[in-house]
């Protein structure tokens, strides 16, 4: 039988041996590097542990000193260049939308050099379209290159300039092939084009007629099926490299005026 002596000495051993194992599991973190100094584990206070300081040196617009471990770079907005991300509205609201983040961007102190608009909401059509469709479909611009516009847009956005096309770079265009089959059986009327072009009924109404443009040489380009983001597209895009009409078309780069060939379209 055991007396009350011996269980209160074996008590005090269990407690030494406990001690003595959260000892043991102490110095084996304090024996790592990362955990020396008066700063580790339990010898700071909670509030310190938890408090935040502010680095000396840091603040915004302090300079660098010579021999700071700490590198500090002064961050100066000078000459900038804004690109805006026209993904819905009107042309005029997203260049509208870039003038006023430019106004902010002078305020800042900034001096704005240019701006550019790109339409950007639908996937590249290399993403979905298979290579040979896109091959079979880009060679039918081969041999040249047409599209229609109206006579007063034509007097107004390419005699006065080097080339035609649109703000992005790019111009809708069909084959040359097709152009002369719609004129053949349309035989000038505006409609026919309207329809097998993808535009709204009367869309070239009221412009005094129409205007046809050619361009055998097309090497350079760039022709291209469409995305739906470039800015010539309307609502009545599809995807797949075709007008909602059926007629093939493409994207080229602009078109140097030196190349065009332009003929009226008279109504038969």
């Amino acid at each position: 039988m055991q007396s009350l002596d011996d269980a209160d000495a074996q008590e005090r051993t269990k407690e030494t041996a406990g001690e003595t194992r959260e000892a043991g599991r102490a110095w084996a973190l304090q024996s790592d590097p990362a955990y020396r100094g008066d700063w580790a584990g339990d010898d700071l206070e909670r509030e310190e542990r938890s408090s935040l300081r502010r680095v000396a040196g840091l603040e915004h617009g302090a300079e660098r000193e010579e021999g700071v471990d700490i590198e500090y770079r002064q961050v100066r907005l000078e000459r900038v260049v804004l690109v805006g991300l026209w993904q819905d509205g009107t042309l005029e609201e997203a260049e509208e939308s870039l003038r006023e983040l430019a106004a902010l961007a002078e305020t800042a102190g900034s001096q704005v050099l240019d701006g550019l608009v790109q339409r950007r909401s639908l996937p590249d059509p290399a993403t979905y379209l298979d290579k040979k469709y896109m091959k079979r479909h880009l060679n039918q611009f081969c041999d040249g290159v047409s599209f229609v516009m109206g006579l007063d847009n034509y007097v107004m956005y390419v005699l006065a300039r080097k080339s035609i096309g649109r703000e992005d770079n790019s111009c809708f265009v069909m084959p040359k092939s097709v152009c002369d089959e719609i004129a053949k059986a349309g035989k000038g009327k505006i409609s026919v084009y309207e329809q097998a072009l993808g535009f709204e009924p009367g869309y070239f109404q009221g412009h005094g007629g129409l205007v046809r443009i050619d361009v055998i040489d097309v090497a350079d380009l760039h022709i291209r099926i469409p995305s739906g983001n470039e800015a010539g597209a309307n609502s009545w895009w599809v995807p797949g490299g075709y007008t909602s009409g059926g007629v093939p078309e493409a994207v080229s780069d602009l078109i140097p005026k030196a190349r065009i060939i332009v003929t009226r379209l008279q109504e038969e």
